[in-house]
């Protein structure tokens, strides 16, 4: 399997919320879509995988696994590199894929798994809201709206004001006006609804376990 790159496409989903995916085929003529979302630099992961798919040249490849090998990197090195990992993620995904449709398969069945009958959807509320719609008030309207619309699990990333740089101490200071926005969600959707954190690697070893004990009483 020879891969090639066809095309790029960036996609506005929300004024603060950008998808990017490519296109691959292989010799034979099939083609797939990848994702390539980097949401902090796009450009850089394109070009990257751009450059990846020409360091492959002519390699044909007998599986998604012997890329990395292919192209010389390691696992820690991908840990490092976030725009090199999204790229490597994205020949992979489309490896398997062009793999599983050359033997007449759907993915699933040509990685080996069963298909869910169902999958249940979560509401993301940040996704649903503008970027000046931050306070807690917003996001208990967020999650009313959601809520009305039947979802019984949603999502939220509240820690705005946080960063992995903060000492400790400011960490849990800045911590609360996130707290405050979980605190009106769980307001909104009542005790039986599921109510999903995610902190985006904000918060560090030493602050997380007590914002963690904050969130679990929630």
């Amino acid at each position: 399997m020879r891969i090639h790159l066809e095309r790029v496409a960036v996609v506005t989903a929300t004024p603060h919320t950008t998808w990017t995916f490519a296109v691959l085929g292989d010799a034979e003529g099939t083609s797939t879509t990848a994702e390539v979302t980097l949401s902090n630099d796009p450009r850089q992961v394109i070009d990257t995988l751009a450059g990846m798919v020409e360091a492959l040249g002519g390699t044909d490849l007998t599986g998604e696994a012997q890329i990395e090998e292919s192209l010389g990197f390691d696992r820690y090195r991908l840990r490092e590199a976030p725009a090199l990992a999204t790229a490597v993620s994205a020949l992979r995904s489309a490896a398997a894929q062009l793999d599983a449709a050359r033997s007449g398969k759907r993915l699933h069945r040509f990685l080996g798994a069963e298909p869910a009958a169902s999958v249940e959807l979560y509401a993301n509320i940040n996704r649903g809201l503008r970027a000046t719609e931050r306070t807690p008030d917003d996001y208990e309207r967020a999650a009313e709206r959601a809520a009305g619309e039947g979802f019984r699990t949603l999502k939220c990333a509240p820690f705005d004001e946080v960063s992995p740089a903060m000492a400790p101490d400011r960490m849990l200071r800045e911590a609360e006006p996130g707290l405050e926005r979980v605190r009106a969600v769980r307001r909104a959707i009542g005790p039986d609804a599921r109510l999903l954190v995610d902190c985006h690697s904000r918060l560090s070893a030493e602050a997380a376990p007590a914002v963690a004990q904050e969130l679990a009483a929630l």
